[in-house]
């Protein structure tokens, strides 16, 4: 069958132009087509159990504790948290990495606000994106580079206190 054969020709070649075969019928050749943008597959979210709510006292514990329930749900979680969320494209023309992203940038921030109590959710209420709201948090109950370093010295000057 002649017919059939041109069409295999024409897809192994990459046609992709319609022609009118010999009994006057459109046919359309179809080749493999690839996107620039694959699909992504949305990483499973497995939730158990609610996350454990902040610990101001303790909060270094807290945190490994919250990172660690944000792991064990899901590890794209964690990451979002790590890195940042900050898409290259407006809102209306998010790759699809952006949208998957931007889906697990919403969990992990409501995670965040979740957790913290009523005093501290206006500290964070105004972030978007879940990296900055735990810096902030990290910022508050931590403090910068130069809160831990007045601390690190009272530590000492106490211990040196002690040992005398």
């Amino acid at each position: 069958m002649p017919g059939a054969e041109d069409d295999l020709n024409k897809r192994k070649n990459g046609s992709t132009s319609s022609q009118k075969d010999e009994g006057n019928k459109e046919s359309y050749h179809a080749t493999m087509w690839k996107s620039p943008d694959p699909p992504i597959p949305h990483p499973h979210i497995n939730n158990i159990g609610d996350p454990p709510k902040i610990n101001v006292n303790d909060f270094d514990r807290w945190q490994f504790e919250f990172r660690s329930y944000m792991c064990r749900s899901c590890n794209e979680l964690w990451r979002i948290v790590e890195r940042g969320f900050y898409p290259q494209h407006d809102i209306d023309n998010y790759s699809r990495r952006e949208v998957v992203e931007a889906q697990l940038n919403s969990v992990a921030l409501h995670m965040i606000q979740t957790v913290v109590g009523s005093n501290d959710l206006p500290y964070i209420i105004h972030l978007t994106n879940a990296k900055e709201a735990w810096e902030s948090l990290a910022e508050i109950y931590v403090g910068n580079e130069s809160m831990k370093r007045n601390k690190r010295s009272a530590l000492r000057n106490q211990a040196e206190g002690f040992m005398k």
